[in-house]
């Protein structure tokens, strides 16, 4: 009985609760910009040569960084370095080789294509990565133009004419 009971009150209707709106005035608690702004403004602005002139570098970077370079330099001369270059054509036809040449030099002026021979067969070769990955965006690039264009690794002995031409 006691069952029946606890059953009947479940299932009896429950009060219905009164929903009241909320509000509470948070303002005080909120930043007042137009005050912080007040006292930024009030500080002391310094001028813009007055910054450069604390700020004014010794010495110029180029200039340390030559030097940095040319200790470098000397340090690696007879070692092998491995660099990344990409090959346009490849082939017995000088005339060809011209050609895709102009039209390297045409379509990506910022490039220095090298025509190599070794006989008999002539190379097209741009570029000196030393990054694979720098290598293969600009191959992407190249495959436009020329379908067939290769990434190769080479190797090269740093000699002085070497670092004089660069």
């Amino acid at each position: 009985m006691s069952v029946l009971l606890v059953l009947l009150e479940a299932c009896a209707p429950q009060k219905q609760l009164r929903r009241t709106s909320y509000s509470e005035d948070l303002s005080s608690y909120l930043p007042n910009l137009q005050a912080e702004a007040a006292k930024v403004e009030m500080k002391h602005k310094p001028s813009l040569d007055s910054v450069r002139e604390e700020r004014a570098p010794i010495g110029t970077i180029n200039e340390s960084l030559e030097k940095q370079y040319e200790i470098f330099a000397m340090r690696n001369i007879g070692k092998a370095s491995t660099y990344y270059s990409i090959q346009i054509y490849s082939g017995e036809d000088r005339g060809r080789a011209n050609a895709a040449r102009s039209k390297l030099i045409l379509n990506f002026p910022h490039l220095r294509p090298v025509l190599q021979w070794q006989s008999p067969i002539y190379r097209v070769r741009v570029g000196r990565f030393y990054d694979r990955l720098d290598a293969y965006k600009m191959l992407s690039e190249i495959r436009k133009v020329f379908p067939l264009a290769k990434s190769f690794p080479e190797k090269v002995v740093l000699s002085d004419e070497l670092l004089e031409n660069e």
